[in-house]
């Protein structure tokens, strides 16, 4: 399993976050990775997985958005090719994120289908917003009474210096 962690996710803007699965070809994993044109660090682990997998990116409702891109959550993994799973993570929150990569085993047990924990990955993600999107997040967090006394005192500051 790889990924890369991005330097950084733009706030208030989508970020593509990209794992694969390497069972078939090391190298193939690798160039995805770095076609996704992602700058950062390369996480890899090795784990024992079966045959199907699923893989759930996740975090804090009220920090981030998470929408898986294309590719459906349960994929094949075996010898024969690789999985990649694609999503994008918008930051709602300035502050650093942290996310969490679930694996799941999926294997059929009596003609039924059933979802087996698997390794779990943990990462804070730091968050890049400009000066004006911090501003505007502060602003929306004050007090509403606040920004009626700034607003009455600037008018009042501004026509006693006329």
């Amino acid at each position: 399993m790889k990924y890369r962690k991005p330097d950084g996710l733009a706030y208030g803007r989508p970020n593509l976050f990209v794992v694969t699965i390497a069972s078939a070809d090391l190298q193939a994993a690798n160039k995805r990775l770095r076609m996704s044109g992602i700058s950062g660090t390369d996480v890899s682990a090795n784990v024992a997985l079966s045959p199907r997998v699923r893989a759930v990116l996740w975090g804090a409702d009220d920090t981030v958005k998470i929408e898986l891109k294309t590719t459906p959550e349960t994929h094949d993994v075996g010898v024969a090719s690789n999985a990649t799973w694609e999503w994008y993570v918008t930051p709602k929150s300035a502050d650093d994120i942290d996310l969490e990569l679930d694996l799941y085993n999926i294997v059929t047990i009596d003609g039924q289908e059933h979802q087996l924990d698997g390794p779990a990955y943990r990462d804070r993600f730091v968050v890049k917003a400009d000066w004006m999107d911090r501003f505007m997040l502060w602003l929306g967090r004050t007090d509403p009474i606040w920004k009626w006394i700034a607003l009455i005192a600037g008018v009042l500051g501004g026509a006693a210096g006329s």
